[in-house]
């Protein structure tokens, strides 16, 4: 995918933005990704899946069954950089 293709990917689906936006300062689990933002912890994993594809995320631990740790990746802080020089920073209703 080429940068505008990962822009739209990410602003089809709210999950992704509002994960990518809460990995943007801090290393989370997907149990804690689904608390912060009340997303079913199934729909956190599945979107979690799709990002790391996109390599939009990274896994830190990918080695353990249980407990894994997520970042956002470079390329993740410059495509939210880029949407929020689209939409002003108003993307994600908080």
């Amino acid at each position: 995918m080429n940068d505008w293709d990962l822009i739209s990917f990410v602003k089809s689906s709210d999950k992704r933005l509002r994960i990518l936006y809460l990995l943007k300062n801090s290393v989370f689990t997907p149990s804690d990704i689904s608390t912060n933002l009340s997303i079913p912890i199934s729909h956190v994993s599945s979107t979690l899946s799709e990002l790391m594809e996109n390599k939009i995320v990274t896994c830190l631990t990918p080695e353990r069954r249980k407990t894994k740790l997520f970042k956002i990746t470079e390329k993740g802080l410059k495509v939210l950089s880029k949407i929020d020089e689209i939409t002003g920073g108003n993307i994600v209703d908080e």
